[in-house]
């Protein structure tokens, strides 16, 4: 069997105990209010903020980091996201925080892309990223923030410790999305400790789990292949939508008691 083959049987497997599309709306839209309190609170004033200049975005589109964010190779010199090739070797972070350089195993977002209207966020030190509404970013207490739901003053954990933001503004203009997933869990774009995905941090890099294990395994030069990438984005898509799915049929369906996802 060859590697690319491999892959695509690899990839399949992570979707076979996924329900049909239509399954999942029908499951968040029956989804009862008492079954969902213990991931519920209710929002405070800071949060009820209102954010329609900020939320002109597509939700599908919500998927990465600006063409021309930078991460930091090992040795210091910084390269583009649009830039990087798997093998590279970027600072990254753990699931406690460890900063470390780990190798890029995948990068889900190709030239193919369309232009995609992005979030830029900056912090006291002058560190900046630009990142789609509900692209994920970590907090100094460890916890993710939709890039959306950032204001200034609030902390952020950066590769030089915890900052805060000074700005969130829409992009001067648009560009193409790009990521890059690593052995390590978090990338760290433009200093700041981020997500490599949007929406549901959990989820996506459990179905990623995949590529790193085919990485360890010696099949590195297979996943940096145009097929390998065709192939993510027809078997990632389904994952994908199951998840924003959940997400985004249950927020509508909780808007009238005031609560959201914890």
């Amino acid at each position: 069997m060859s590697r690319v083959a491999l892959i695509l049987c690899a990839l399949a497997a992570t979707t076979t105990a996924l329900p049909h599309k239509k399954a999942v709306v029908k499951a968040a839209e029956e989804l009862p209010t008492e079954a969902l309190k213990p991931k519920l609170r209710r929002l405070d004033d800071h949060e009820d903020h209102d954010h329609d200049e900020h939320e002109d975005h597509d939700d599908e589109d919500d998927e990465c980091f600006s063409a021309d964010d930078t991460v930091e190779l090992e040795g210091g010199m910084l390269k583009r996201l649009a830039d990087l090739s798997v093998g590279d070797r970027v600072l990254s972070a753990d699931r406690a925080g460890v900063l470390s350089y780990s190798e890029v195993v995948f990068k889900p977002h190709g030239a193919g892309g369309k232009p995609t209207s992005f979030l830029e966020i900056a912090t006291d030190s002058g560190k900046a990223l630009k990142a789609t509404p509900s692209h994920l970013l970590q907090r100094c207490d460890g916890s993710l923030a939709y890039t959306k739901d950032l204001r200034t003053g609030d902390c952020l954990a950066t590769k030089d410790g915890e900052e805060a933001v000074r700005s969130v503004a829409p992009a001067a203009s648009k560009a193409l999305p790009y990521s890059a997933v690593t052995l390590n869990e978090y990338l760290v774009v433009g200093g700041v400790v981020a997500s490599p995905f949007a929406v549901n941090h959990a989820a996506v890099n459990m179905y990623y789990a995949v590529h790193r294990a085919l990485y360890r395994m010696g099949f590195g030069s297979a996943l940096a292949s145009s097929k390998a990438m065709s192939a993510n984005a027809m078997v990632g898509s389904t994952a994908i939508f199951a998840v924003n799915s959940y997400t985004g049929l249950t927020k509508k369906y909780l808007e009238y008691a005031g609560l959201k996802f914890q």
